[in-house]
This record gives structure tokens, C-alpha cells and sequence, in this order.
């Protein structure tokens, strides 16, 4: 099993911090003032390592999991099987 790439895996094949690389790949890169050339290699390196963020992760820090739940009484139902 291939192992998952992470941020910080990200940083250290550029040779910056893990902070800078959450940074431009959540989109903050203004707000941390980081330049457009070093935004660019960043988000190449993440696109050449296939970098798929932890969304387990995102969402206990977002407070959020964008996921809904559905309670069926009686599963065997036609109602709701033919559908």
C-alpha cells in the first residue's frame, strides 16, 4: 500500500515550512504574504506529489464534516427499496 502524502511531506520536497505550504493551499497565501512564484512551485509540488488533503482531519478542526446521516425505519420496505 503506497503511503499518503502529506503537508508536510510537500514542505520538505520544496525546502519550506509545513505552515507556508497550509498556507497557499488553503488559499491564505495574501494574508501570509507569500509571493506568487513561491504560491506557483508550491501548488505544482503538491499537483507532482498528488497531494489529497486529510479531510478526517479538516474536519474536526473545521467543527464540520459536510456529511448527512438518513434513518430509514424498515430497510426492507418496497417504498424505499425500488428507489
Amino acid at each position: 500500500m503506497e503511503k499518503k502524502v502529506a503537508l508536510k511531506d510537500v514542505a520538505q520536497h520544496i525546502g519550506v515550512s509545513a505552515a507556508l505550504v497550509s498556507y497557499v493551499l488553503n488559499g491564505k497565501e495574501k494574508e501570509a504574504r507569500v509571493g506568487a512564484d513561491m504560491a506557483k512551485r508550491i501548488k505544482k509540488a503538491a499537483a507532482e506529489l498528488n497531494y489529497q488533503p486529510n479531510l478526517i482531519a479538516k474536519s474536526l478542526k473545521m467543527g464540520k464534516t459536510k456529511t448527512i446521516g438518513l434513518i430509514v425505519a424498515v430497510i426492507n420496505d418496497a417504498c424505499f427499496a425500488s428507489r
